[in-house]
Protein backbone atom coordinates (compact mmCIF):
# COMPACT_ATOMS: atom_id res chain seq x y z
CA UNK A 1 0.00 0.00 0.00
CA UNK A 2 1.41 3.76 -0.86
CA UNK A 3 1.99 6.19 1.75
CA UNK A 4 -0.91 8.70 2.63
CA UNK A 5 -0.60 11.85 0.59
CA UNK A 6 -0.40 14.89 2.69
CA UNK A 7 -0.11 18.20 1.06
CA UNK A 8 2.95 20.36 1.79
CA UNK A 9 1.64 24.02 2.22
CA UNK A 10 4.02 26.21 -0.67
CA UNK A 11 5.53 28.21 2.63
CA UNK A 12 7.30 24.76 3.88
CA UNK A 13 8.01 23.16 1.13
CA UNK A 14 11.55 22.84 -0.12
CA UNK A 15 12.00 21.71 -3.77
CA UNK A 16 11.14 23.22 -6.89
CA UNK A 17 7.56 24.39 -7.36
CA UNK A 18 5.69 27.43 -9.30
CA UNK A 19 3.68 29.37 -7.55
CA UNK A 20 1.27 31.83 -9.04
CA UNK A 21 -0.52 34.61 -6.49
CA UNK A 22 -3.25 36.59 -7.12
CA UNK A 23 -5.17 39.74 -5.44
CA UNK A 24 -8.16 38.43 -7.60
CA UNK A 25 -8.92 36.06 -10.10
CA UNK A 26 -6.84 32.84 -12.13
CA UNK A 27 -7.84 31.62 -15.35
CA UNK A 28 -6.36 28.94 -16.93
CA UNK A 29 -8.53 28.72 -20.90
CA UNK A 30 -7.62 26.12 -23.37
CA UNK A 31 -9.23 25.70 -26.91
CA UNK A 32 -9.57 21.84 -26.62
CA UNK A 33 -8.64 20.55 -23.26
CA UNK A 34 -6.75 20.48 -20.50
CA UNK A 35 -4.25 17.75 -18.17
CA UNK A 36 -2.88 18.09 -14.78
CA UNK A 37 -0.79 15.55 -13.33
CA UNK A 38 1.02 14.91 -9.92
CA UNK A 39 3.22 11.78 -9.13
CA UNK A 40 1.73 11.64 -5.40
CA UNK A 41 -1.38 13.87 -5.09
CA UNK A 42 -3.17 16.65 -5.80
CA UNK A 43 -5.07 18.58 -3.48
CA UNK A 44 -7.88 21.81 -3.84
CA UNK A 45 -8.41 23.47 -1.19
CA UNK A 46 -10.61 26.82 -0.20
CA UNK A 47 -12.28 28.62 2.68
CA UNK A 48 -15.18 28.65 0.22
CA UNK A 49 -17.17 26.36 -2.28
CA UNK A 50 -15.25 23.92 -5.48
CA UNK A 51 -17.56 23.41 -7.97
CA UNK A 52 -16.94 20.99 -11.05
CA UNK A 53 -19.28 21.60 -14.07
CA UNK A 54 -20.35 20.19 -17.44
CA UNK A 55 -22.76 21.34 -19.74
CA UNK A 56 -26.48 21.01 -19.85
CA UNK A 57 -26.26 18.54 -22.34
CA UNK A 58 -27.66 14.97 -21.63
CA UNK A 59 -24.05 13.07 -22.76
CA UNK A 60 -22.09 15.16 -20.30
CA UNK A 61 -20.65 13.49 -17.31
CA UNK A 62 -18.42 14.08 -14.62
CA UNK A 63 -16.21 10.98 -13.97
CA UNK A 64 -13.92 9.77 -11.39
CA UNK A 65 -11.90 6.68 -12.01
CA UNK A 66 -10.18 5.12 -8.64
CA UNK A 67 -10.09 1.74 -6.90
CA UNK A 68 -11.72 3.54 -3.98
CA UNK A 69 -13.68 6.96 -3.76
CA UNK A 70 -14.02 8.33 -0.52
CA UNK A 71 -16.80 11.29 -0.23
CA UNK A 72 -15.54 13.46 2.91
CA UNK A 73 -11.80 13.03 5.13
CA UNK A 74 -11.36 10.59 8.04
CA UNK A 75 -12.01 11.78 11.20
CA UNK A 76 -13.12 10.24 14.28
CA UNK A 77 -16.54 8.59 14.00
CA UNK A 78 -16.15 9.22 10.61
CA UNK A 79 -18.52 6.87 8.30
CA UNK A 80 -15.68 5.84 5.65
CA UNK A 81 -16.86 2.05 5.74
CA UNK A 82 -20.16 2.92 5.09
CA UNK A 83 -20.48 1.99 1.44
CA UNK A 84 -22.57 3.41 -0.82
CA UNK A 85 -25.11 0.89 -2.40
CA UNK A 86 -26.17 -0.07 -5.72
CA UNK A 87 -29.35 1.01 -6.33
CA UNK A 88 -30.65 -1.54 -9.14
CA UNK A 89 -29.06 -4.14 -7.07
CA UNK A 90 -30.60 -2.97 -3.61
CA UNK A 91 -33.81 -2.84 -5.14
CA UNK A 92 -33.67 -6.00 -6.93
CA UNK A 93 -33.13 -7.78 -3.29
CA UNK A 94 -35.58 -5.87 -1.54
CA UNK A 95 -38.10 -6.64 -4.19
CA UNK A 96 -36.95 -10.53 -3.94
CA UNK A 97 -37.34 -9.75 0.02
CA UNK A 98 -40.56 -8.16 0.05
CA UNK A 99 -41.54 -11.32 -2.44
CA UNK A 100 -40.60 -13.77 -0.09
CA UNK A 101 -43.15 -12.21 2.71
CA UNK A 102 -46.24 -11.43 0.69
CA UNK A 103 -45.73 -15.06 -0.58
CA UNK A 104 -45.50 -16.02 3.27
CA UNK A 105 -48.02 -13.91 4.35
CA UNK A 106 -50.21 -15.36 1.82
CA UNK A 107 -49.42 -18.93 2.78
CA UNK A 108 -50.57 -18.14 6.77
CA UNK A 109 -53.68 -16.44 5.66
CA UNK A 110 -55.05 -19.52 4.39
CA UNK A 111 -53.41 -21.53 7.26
CA UNK A 112 -55.24 -18.81 9.31
CA UNK A 113 -58.83 -18.99 8.02
CA UNK A 114 -61.03 -19.82 10.45
CA UNK A 115 -62.26 -23.11 10.55
CA UNK A 116 -65.69 -23.96 12.46
CA UNK A 117 -64.77 -26.46 15.47
CA UNK A 118 -66.49 -29.41 16.34
CA UNK A 119 -68.58 -28.45 18.64
CA UNK A 120 -69.38 -24.80 18.70
CA UNK A 121 -70.11 -21.29 17.10
CA UNK A 122 -66.86 -20.04 15.13
CA UNK A 123 -66.40 -16.29 15.98
CA UNK A 124 -63.35 -15.20 14.22
CA UNK A 125 -62.06 -11.23 14.28
CA UNK A 126 -64.47 -9.08 12.53
CA UNK A 127 -61.39 -6.72 11.65
CA UNK A 128 -58.95 -9.27 10.24
CA UNK A 129 -60.15 -8.74 6.69
CA UNK A 130 -59.38 -5.08 6.92
CA UNK A 131 -56.39 -5.87 8.59
CA UNK A 132 -55.32 -8.08 5.98
CA UNK A 133 -56.20 -5.99 3.21
CA UNK A 134 -54.17 -3.09 5.23
CA UNK A 135 -50.83 -5.32 5.32
CA UNK A 136 -51.29 -6.35 1.39
CA UNK A 137 -51.37 -2.64 0.60
CA UNK A 138 -48.57 -2.00 2.28
CA UNK A 139 -46.60 -4.63 1.37
CA UNK A 140 -47.80 -3.41 -2.26
CA UNK A 141 -46.93 0.41 -2.02
CA UNK A 142 -44.00 -0.38 -0.53
CA UNK A 143 -42.89 -3.00 -3.38
CA UNK A 144 -43.90 -0.02 -6.29
CA UNK A 145 -41.73 2.78 -3.85
CA UNK A 146 -38.22 1.02 -4.61
CA UNK A 147 -37.63 3.12 -7.36
CA UNK A 148 -37.87 6.11 -5.19
CA UNK A 149 -34.27 5.14 -3.93
CA UNK A 150 -32.72 5.60 -7.01
CA UNK A 151 -30.31 8.70 -7.32
CA UNK A 152 -30.77 10.84 -10.65
CA UNK A 153 -27.26 12.43 -10.44
CA UNK A 154 -24.98 10.27 -8.75
CA UNK A 155 -24.12 6.56 -10.53
CA UNK A 156 -21.70 3.65 -9.09
CA UNK A 157 -20.33 0.99 -11.17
Amino acid sequence: MSKKFKPILPDLYVGKQLVTNSQGRILLNAGDDSLFFANNGFSFSTNGEIHFNTSQAENSKFIVESPRIQLGIDSPGSTIDNAAVKSNELISKLKEILSILEQMYNIDLLLLQPIAPIAGPCAPDATFPSKVQATKTRITNLKNSLDEIKSTKVFLT
